[in-house]
């Protein structure tokens, strides 16, 4: 059964705390594989410094595999990523979602 790739670039609001993306957001994303049935694997950081020019704004992006697209719909939908998002919600300015099959 081929697994789902889930990207998620964000761009944040001028009232970003600072170090909220590696001291908050980064472990509590982290902390959602084995809470949420089918989630394989969670990253989410920010661009490297040597590279951020061609980054064209994203300041973080969130990279997870999924077991399935029915694990994808589990996830979407479930209450530990419901509170993982309002996390950063106050904060978003922009988000570009892509999720595909390998």
């Amino acid at each position: 059964m081929p697994a789902i790739i889930h990207v998620v670039l964000l761009k944040f609001n001028d009232q970003l705390p600072a170090d909220f993306i590696e001291g908050t957001l980064r472990p509590e994303g982290l902390k959602m594989v084995g809470k949420i049935p089918g989630l394989k694997r969670v990253e989410l950081n920010k661009p490297l410094e040597s590279t951020k020019a061609r980054s064209q704004g994203w300041q973080a992006m969130l990279y997870s595999e999924m077991e399935s697209e029915e694990a994808l719909s589990t996830y979407i939908a479930h209450e530990v990523h419901e509170d993982f998002k309002t996390l950063f919600k106050p904060y978003v300015a922009d988000v570009l979602a892509y999720d595909m099959e390998v």
